[in-house]
């Protein structure tokens, strides 16, 4: 039920998704804490994916008491407090979750908040880390090249770095989240068209994310395609996610 509910997510239909991952959690028994709480984060991204910041907080806050410390819950409610702009609180529960699992990837969102609250010696300090971490991994299949590629491409201010991490990964695989990667380092190096087919690719599956849409709307833009901007745009602020407030920016600017 979990696997078909990824694929319902990845086609966009998000109610389907939370149908099947709440069976999936009604099937789970009570003494299986952890595959419990694991569900019930589940449940709560698909929340946070449509900007239902309410239900997903209750959710986490069921999984953190049902298992304590859960570097899973512990991410998604600093997603919470993102969108909430409570940056220290998210900065907070980003540490704990870096402390259980010391993971590159991890440690990139930590830097992200950190950055977002304020404290800008402490963010670099951490994506500089994070670089040195990432790039030990870059060239296996368990990586954090995603990660390393927005690092480059939005805060170290090198899309052709970018770049070469994104051709690496496209090499290896073709999931919609890579797709998107490629796209954004595509159009960081300024080669509009391809990055236009690329990030168009990964949107025709159905996928709906705030950040895509808003990728997609950037690099039409760029293409002098106002239309398919605004289009793009539009998809990523109705969503209503943290992705959402840059494209909500642009449209602005757009209109």
């Amino acid at each position: 039920m979990t696997r078909a509910a990824y694929l319902r997510e990845l086609y966009g239909d998000i109610d389907g998704a939370l149908e099947l991952m709440n069976m999936a959690y009604q099937s789970n028994p009570p003494s299986q804490v952890e595959d419990g709480a694991w569900l019930l984060t589940q449940i709560a991204h698909l929340h946070l994916a449509t900007g239902n910041i309410d239900p997903a907080e209750k959710e986490l806050q069921q999984a953190l008491a049902m298992f304590p410390g859960y570097h899973y819950a512990l991410s998604n409610l600093a997603k919470v407090r993102i969108q909430q702009r409570r940056y220290p609180e998210a900065v907070t529960l980003l540490q704990q979750r870096y402390s259980a699992a010391p993971h590159a990837e991890n440690l990139y969102e930590l830097a992200v908040a950190l950055q977002l609250a304020g404290r800008n010696d402490d963010a670099q300090k951490a994506f500089a880390e994070f670089e040195q971490k990432s790039l030990k991994e870059t060239n296996i299949g368990d990586n954090s090249n995603h990660e390393l590629i927005m690092y480059y491409a939005d805060y170290a201010n090198s899309p052709e770095k970018a770049l070469a991490v994104a051709k690496r990964e496209i090499a290896r695989r073709h999931d919609v989240h890579t797709l998107d990667c490629y796209a954004w380092a595509l159009y960081k190096n300024g080669q509009y068209a391809e990055a236009r087919k690329q990030i168009e690719t990964a949107l025709a599956v159905g996928v709906r994310d705030a950040s895509m849409f808003r990728h997609a709307g950037e690099i039409a833009l760029a293409a002098d395609d106002k239309v398919a901007a605004g289009r793009y745009l539009q998809e990523a602020v109705q969503l209503n996610t943290w992705g959402s407030q840059q494209a909500r920016n642009t449209l602005a600017q757009l209109r």
